[in-house]
């Protein structure tokens, strides 16, 4: 059954448990989006928040079952746009706008960057003639 979803932003957050500041960080750089419609789901490992909606899933997260922590979170959602994200990122000011211009996309992949402003292994190769290189 395919079900109509309000429009607005799902944030899905992926949680191991490890890194609690860098969650709330993250948390933080979305609410500083200030987008009209949107909601935070974080499954995983993590402590219940206010302003989140906590699926509790620790042993997934230890067991690395990312595919179903991102379909639990996923089916709680209520908005029409899906954002994924790791615990361990951060949205810049601007991503939100930046993203929007791009909105009639089906999907549609970002640069991610790290705390320290560094950039996060969103794209990657392992082995060729390269190695592992960004």
């Amino acid at each position: 059954m395919f079900v109509v979803k309000r429009s607005g932003y799902s944030f899905c957050i992926l949680a191991g448990g490890r890194r609690p500041d860098k969650l709330s960080a993250l948390i933080d750089s979305i609410h500083r989006q200030h987008a009209p419609s949107y909601e935070i789901v974080v499954a995983g490992d993590a402590t219940s928040r206010e302003d989140a909606v906590v699926i509790q899933l620790p042993e997934l997260a230890r067991q690395g079952r990312t595919n179903t922590l991102r379909n639990m979170a996923a089916s709680k959602t209520t908005f029409d746009h899906l954002v994924f994200c790791d615990d361990d990122v951060w949205l810049g000011p601007q991503w939100l706008v930046a993203v929007g211009a791009f909105s009639n996309q089906a999907l549609l992949g970002t640069r991610l960057w790290n705390l320290d402003g560094t950039r996060h292994w969103d794209w990657s190769t392992h082995g060729g003639t390269r190695g592992h290189a960004l």
